[in-house]
């Protein structure tokens, strides 16, 4: 039945504008739809890295088929599929791990005759839910957390130490191919 529902979100007729994912969720877990949404967008890169090097790999396949010299290796393959999808995902994931830190106050404490409904601080992904208590509190700190420091921190420090240590190899071709992106605009000093 998900395969199908999936398919019907994909050719629905409405506008994208209309289309939500909350649809596609399953609401029968355990998990609410907010933390589903929030995993399914942090790991759509990682499928979307897997079915890069399915291609690629399809792709070695066939020349080598046809007796046509290849010599790509795999580890190639997955390390350029791997930058591009870093890259182009890099402000999406990221913005997924900080909105699970997005809260905004809905009521003020108001005078009589007024009755706030909602006084507090509410999760924006899910207005039911008050913030950093609960499942917010758990998930934004054990998960959110450590995830925005290995994401803000680790991906700059990885290719702080790549391009370092790759340095006496700049002007080779593999490193070039491989890394030049991240330094063909600069000028030697």
């Amino acid at each position: 039945a998900y395969p199908l529902r999936a398919l019907a979100w994909v050719w629905s007729p409405a506008s994208p504008e209309t289309l939500s994912m909350d649809c596609l969720l399953p609401r029968n877990t355990h998990l609410p739809i907010s933390i589903q949404k929030v995993l399914f967008y942090v790991c759509s890169p990682l499928v979307i890295l897997g079915l890069l090097l399915l291609i690629e790999m399809g792709k070695v396949y066939i020349t080598r088929a046809r007796n046509i010299l290849v010599a790509v290796q795999v580890k190639d393959l997955l390390h350029s599929s791997a930058l591009v999808a870093v890259f182009f995902f890099y402000p999406s994931v990221l913005r997924s791990f900080l909105s699970m830190f997005a809260c905004i106050p809905i009521d003020q404490p108001a005078p009589a005759p007024y009755t706030p409904a909602a006084i507090g601080s509410y999760w924006v992904l899910d207005l039911n839910q008050v913030c950093f208590i609960g499942y917010h509190k758990a998930w934004s700190l054990a998960f959110g957390l450590p995830c925005i420091l290995l994401v803000c921190l680790g991906l700059p420090l990885g290719i702080l130490i790549v391009t370092y240590t790759k340095r006496a190899y700049l002007s080779e071709r593999a490193t070039r191919q491989h890394y030049g992106f991240l330094y063909t605009s600069y000028r030697q000093s």
